[in-house]
C-alpha cells in the first residue's frame, strides 16, 4: 500500500516562485455582447428555434434571450478571439438571424458582472 508523504518546499523554491510570479501579468480576454434577432412564426416554432440554438456549439455564449412579438433575441458574451467562430457558426447554423449590434464590455464592467453574476438587459 502507498503512503502519502508531505512535501515541503525549501525557502531557495519559494523564492524562486514568488519572483517568477511577480513577472507575470495575466490580460483577459476582452468581451462583448452580440445582439441577434430571429423571426419565429409561433411561440412552439420560437421554443424549437431556442432548444436548437442552446443545443448548439454556440449555447454556452448565450447570456440572454427571450421570445416576444414573433421574435427571438438573443443576446451573446462572447470573447473578442471568438468572434470570427461565432459569425460563422451563426451564418452557417441560424442563416435567417438577423446580427444586432456587439457592445465591447470594458473591463470594470466585465469585473462587476462577474462578481455581481449580473448580466445586462437585452435591448
Amino acid at each position: 500500500m502507498a503512503s502519502l508523504h508531505s512535501v515541503r518546499s525549501t525557502p531557495d523554491v519559494q523564492k524562486k516562485t514568488a519572483s517568477v510570479l511577480d513577472n507575470v501579468m495575466a490580460f483577459p480576454n476582452q468581451r462583448a455582447y452580440l445582439s441577434v434577432s430571429i423571426q419565429c412564426s409561433t411561440k412552439d416554432h420560437g421554443q424549437a428555434q431556442l432548444h436548437a440554438l442552446f443545443h448548439s456549439t454556440l449555447g454556452v455564449y448565450v447570456a440572454d434571450s427571450r421570445i416576444e412579438k414573433g421574435e427571438i433575441k438573443v443576446r451573446f458574451d462572447i470573447a473578442l478571439t471568438d468572434l470570427d467562430f461565432t459569425m460563422h457558426t451563426l451564418i452557417r447554423d441560424l442563416p435567417e438571424a438577423t446580427l444586432g449590434k456587439l457592445e465591447v464590455k470594458s473591463f470594470p464592467q466585465a469585473q462587476q458582472e462577474r462578481r455581481t453574476g449580473s448580466l445586462l438587459q437585452l435591448v
